[in-house]
């Protein structure tokens, strides 16, 4: 065997299962180094470790795969080892694997150049991969159970530690080929390795799906998008071998892995911060209760009427639906919205938001923006007034008294962002208020809404508003049909009928209560956009969709108009 060798195992909150996995291989190294990645270690483990004569390094916060495996290869060197067998906790050596990597560079006069020698991956619990006495070239290879020369590790400065985890070793393979080193994999050599959560699916297509969480998926996409901006022109194969991947992966992203919605947000949020050169640990840069939820895959909850109709109840049920059961319990609902609703928002809002701007109807929800976000928060009435609309929720300072439908007292082509969530279905005149806060956008500006779906709310027993309606009540006017509204929103939100249901309405009048009056589906939701947009010459340029929870998110920015 060519020189000592240190196994470099990265660990993050271990259990009994990553002790057994270092005895597969702890007598096939001269030492093992233990980097123990956790916020509060076990000191359980590290003594275990201690008396496997493994050398244990605490590094008391998790600082990211590429970090650590830079402090064990260091210490690896610092002890005199010439190749490092990087590893992961959930990583199980086959018999003989660090021998066979070893046959790859026994012969210095023919190996001098190689970096890392890595195994054949197989699934824990999979099929067996077939194997063969050979080695072969790779355009980058995984970093668990490679073979990695500590030397070229310090030449190259090694790992790159703000990508974090996710396309550390694509990068690092890439970087060394760059310099003139090889990447072999010896075909005979097999780790046993789990790669997310896997599972497999039968419908609606046949397949194994990995269902990483929210978080990773971020990483993924960020680092990939960043790899391929550094080595793109220059590994055309190690590309194609990415996309290849990826087109399956989003495939089976939407069709079979569970929380989609927050995964593919996710996703975007990872684009975005490629695209703004940030760079590190996710919660650095979100926050940590941001990191929290998108490391779990989290059901979306949702509101409805008891009084729908069984089939629809039992189909809301099964989505995790809870119901309400009198007007009374809508007040109640705003509350608190669902933090994982909060969380996506918030996601959108880092991709597309920055500069001054304002919020209409924020209430006791206003959106969590990115610090380069400033706002000001409108209202149709001031806090005291509000909270005889809204008895018990703690508002935000209203800083402007406006009408949010036409926002007379803001200057035109003022703002760089304006956010109106749970806000055009409150619009008599929806047409009319997408004109209104168009011309308050700067060109490049951006409109920010989020609009309740009407199946999974109380107005799940309210069908769509029709195109044609809304269009009647920008050209006419709103007020021909708000008797309507009224009379619709008591007997099918509220569920009263007669004297009851005509009592409410001039309650409801006299208060100027703003109801929803309009719903919308997503489908319908941006057919309406497309159309008033299109006939009305508005300019607004639908930029994205999200759909999160019991809401639509809807984000729209300023052209400039022909």
């Amino acid at each position: 065997m060519s020189g000592t060798t240190a196994a470099v195992v990265v660990l993050y909150r271990p259990d009994a299962s990553a002790l057994e996995n270092i005895h597969s291989y702890r007598d096939q190294v001269d030492l093992v180094i233990a980097v123990d990645n956790s916020e509060s270690p076990d000191p359980s483990i590290a003594s275990q470790l201690e008396g496997l004569g493994a050398h244990y390094v605490e590094l008391g916060q998790n600082r990211g795969i590429a970090a650590a495996l830079n402090v064990g290869c260091d210490r690896a060197r610092a002890l005199g080892a010439e190749w490092a067998l990087t590893l992961d906790q959930d990583s199980t050596a086959t018999p003989d694997l660090v021998a066979r990597l070893h046959t790859c560079v026994d012969d210095p006069t023919t190996s001098a150049d190689v970096a890392i020698v890595a195994p054949v991956w197989q699934q824990v619990g999979g099929l067996a991969v077939p194997n063969s006495p050979t080695s072969v070239p790779l355009e980058f290879a995984m970093t668990s159970g490679s073979l990695t020369r500590l030397s070229t590790h310090e030449r190259l400065g090694g790992f790159r530690e703000d990508l974090f985890i996710d396309r550390v070793d694509n990068e690092y393979c890439l970087r060394a080929r760059r310099a003139g080193w090889r990447i072999l994999q010896r075909r005979d050599a097999v780790l046993l390795h789990r790669m997310g959560a896997l599972r497999r699916v039968r419908f609606p297509v046949r397949c194994w799906v990995t269902d990483y969480t929210p978080l990773r998926r971020y990483y993924m996409v960020r680092n990939l998008l960043e790899v391929r901006r550094e080595f793109g022109r220059e590994f055309p194969k190690a590309m194609a071998i990415e996309r290849s991947f990826w087109r399956k992966e989003i495939v089976k992203i939407l069709l079979a892995e569970h929380g989609r919605t927050f995964k593919l947000a996710m996703m975007f949020l990872g684009w975005s911060d490629f695209r703004r050169r940030r760079f590190g640990k996710f919660e650095d840069l979100h926050g940590p209760q941001l990191g929290r939820v998108s490391a779990r895959t989290t059901p979306q909850p949702a509101v409805a009427t008891q009084r729908t109709g069984g089939a629809m109840l039992t189909r809301l049920a099964k989505r995790g639906v809870r119901f309400v059961n009198s007007h009374q319990d809508v007040v109640e609902l705003r509350r608190k919205a669902p933090e994982p609703v909060r969380d996506i928002r918030r996601i959108v809002a880092d991709m597309f938001l920055s500069g001054e701007g304002v919020e209409i109807g924020a209430l006791n929800a206003p959106l969590s923006l990115p610090p380069t976000a400033h706002v000001r928060y409108v209202d149709r009435m001031g806090v005291d007034d509000l909270k005889r609309h809204y008895p018990g929720l703690d508002l935000v300072a209203v800083d402007v008294i406006d009408d949010g439908e036409h926002l007379d007292s803001i200057a035109p082509s003022s703002q760089d962002f304006i956010v109106a969530n749970h806000f055009l279905e409150h619009c008599q005149d929806p047409i009319g208020a997408l004109k209104s806060l168009s011309q308050k956008l700067k060109v490049g500006g951006v409109l920010y809404m989020a609009v309740p779906d009407a199946d999974d709310t109380f107005d799940v027993r309210r069908a769509s508003t029709e195109y044609e309606h809304l269009r009647q009540d920008h050209e006419r006017g709103p007020e021909p049909s708000r008797p309507a509204h009224f009379e619709e929103w008591v007997s099918l939100v509220e569920g009263l009928d007669d004297e009851d249901a005509r009592a409410r309405i001039d309650e409801l009048l006299a208060l100027d209560y703003s109801i929803h009056f309009h719903v919308w589906r997503q489908r319908d939701l941006v057919g309406f956009l497309f159309s008033s947009i299109s006939e009305y010459g508005i300019p607004l340029a639908l930029e994205a969709t999200v759909r999160n929870g019991l809401e639509i998110i809807c984000v729209l920015q300023r052209r400039a108009l022909d």
